[in-house]
């Protein structure tokens, strides 16, 4: 389109549709020149990449100690013969404010009530907990050495954190014989 006279500002360009595509415009390059942009492209490319893995990256920060609770498992009980219930009791102690508020298992084949308690424990309080335990799937895998029991839900002044309680290698080895016995009656 030709503009209006004495206006120069005013350029209209029209699209017209038999205007060459991407494809066909890359296709109508020389080979020599195609070459060049491909090779280009990716130097860049791996330049890019290289930087980014060569260059320092800042070290994620650590997160503050667990919450500022330790939990260790003090005793395994032995169920009845005929039933799948047995204890176990952890010992809590707290380096900081902590809350306990909640807890999830960590076995597939064990049902964990855990008694939350009431109050926070505040720093170097100790305190029992009394865990309450029932085999419910005999037919599923035992877990590796290492698998937390249980997961405790912690409440700090740096927010939600999640403490798992595992067992060492005698407490392991104990809780698998309680768990084939409960599965053999």
């Amino acid at each position: 389109m030709t503009p209006p006279e004495g206006n120069r500002d005013d350029v209209v360009e029209v699209l017209d549709s038999n205007r060459p595509g991407l494809k066909e415009r890359w296709q109508a390059l020389p080979p020599r020149a195609r070459a060049t942009v491909a090779l280009s492209t990716c130097l860049v490319v791996l330049a890019l990449l290289a930087g980014y893995f060569l260059a320092p990256h800042p070290a994620a920060p650590q997160p503050p100690p667990v919450a500022g609770l330790h939990v260790r498992i003090t005793h395994i009980g032995v169920p009845p013969p005929g039933n799948p219930y047995f204890g176990l009791r952890l010992r809590a102690t707290a380096t900081s404010l902590v809350a306990i508020s909640g807890s999830r298992e960590g076995y597939p084949d064990l049902i964990l009530y855990v008694p939350l308690p009431a109050n926070p424990l505040a720093p170097g309080q100790v305190r029992s907990l009394y865990v309450r335990a029932a085999v419910c799937n005999c037919w599923l895998p035992r877990p590796p050495s290492g698998t937390p029991l249980l997961y405790l839900t912690l409440h700090t002044s740096h927010g939600e954190r999640y403490l798992a309680v595992v067992p060492n290698r005698g407490q392991f080895e104990r809780l698998n014989r309680i768990l084939r016995r409960a599965c053999a009656n």
